[in-house]
């Protein structure tokens, strides 16, 4: 009679096995060490992202008023006391003319925007100049001077490496001019990155419009929930709070000291210079786009 032999059984292992993740990135002697020692050394903790900085540029780093000098040596002498008040208008119309453009859904670059706003100022001052003249005064506004606490940042983001970008209503043209015409800008950190500047022109919409700020995070690569690691550094209380309303982290540059008085929202930080913002976003970094 033919008796068949029992199925091979496995020997018993009381002990149980725990497995070992190694991971193949790491040297061969690391994996020696994770297969011999039952507790291994938890891999460090990531940093957490770094903050960029987005700089406005018009009435922020640089002084849109500084263009009065210039307008003066055009006026008639019998006009140019009115040199202040025109420099004025001229900017007070060119916001309002990107915030009446976003309300009717239309887009005119900023270029065409100053031009027109310019010619405004003037018309309701009753100065009536040559168009000479206007294309002169639209070139002298690509050479605006810098604020006095200007230079201390640019120093102060060249030393620590904190990442920077100017982030603006202007046209690309008009930015790369801007920076190449300013002394202080030129040959700055900002001036030699790879992107010293995003333009909203690319959206067709000016600030505060969202699609705006949305924009700025993806040419920064940077999600909107995580669009707090952007800083945006302004002296405008619009452009603050427009940021503010996508997520980003806000600084207002209150340099006359007058305080916050814009109703529909605030900013999560305010200075009285320029020279201030370092110390809130110093985290170490990179170096500049």
């Amino acid at each position: 009679m033919h008796i068949m032999a029992p199925p091979h059984t496995p020997p018993i292992n009381n002990y149980r096995t725990i497995p070992t993740v190694i991971d193949i990135s790491t040297p061969p002697s690391t994996h020696l060490n994770a297969m011999s020692s039952p507790m291994t050394t938890p891999p460090p903790q990531e940093a957490a992202p770094k903050p960029l900085l987005a700089l406005d540029l018009y009435g922020t780093l640089l002084d849109t008023s500084s263009i009065s000098t210039a307008l003066e040596s055009h006026l008639p002498s019998y006009h140019k006391h009115l040199a202040t008040q025109i420099c004025q208008d001229w900017r007070k119309h060119q916001l309002e003319y990107t915030w009446r453009l976003n309300s009717m859904g239309k887009y005119d670059d900023f270029s065409t925007v100053t031009k027109l706003s310019l010619t405004d100022a003037l018309h309701r001052a009753g100065a009536h100049l040559p168009s000479s003249t206007h294309k002169l005064l639209l070139s002298a506004y690509d050479s605006l001077s810098a604020f006095a606490d200007v230079p201390q940042l640019l120093h102060s983001l060249q030393e620590l490496q904190i990442p920077a970008v100017i982030f603006s209503n202007g046209t690309p043209t008009q930015l790369a001019s801007a920076v190449a015409m300013s002394p202080v800008l030129k040959d700055s950190c900002i001036a030699r990155a790879q992107t010293p500047f995003i333009s909203v022109h690319d959206v067709g919409r000016f600030k505060p419009a969202p699609e705006t700020y949305r924009y700025l995070l993806q040419r920064l690569g940077v999600e909107e929930a995580d669009a707090e690691r952007v800083v945006m550094v302004s002296s405008n209380p619009f452009d603050v709070v427009g940021a503010a309303a996508v997520g980003l982290r806000t600084i207002w540059v209150d340099r006359e000291g007058k305080g916050w008085g814009d109703g529909l929202g605030r900013p999560k930080h305010v200075v009285r210079s320029l020279e201030e913002v370092v110390e809130i976003v110093d985290d170490g970094g990179d170096e500049c786009f």
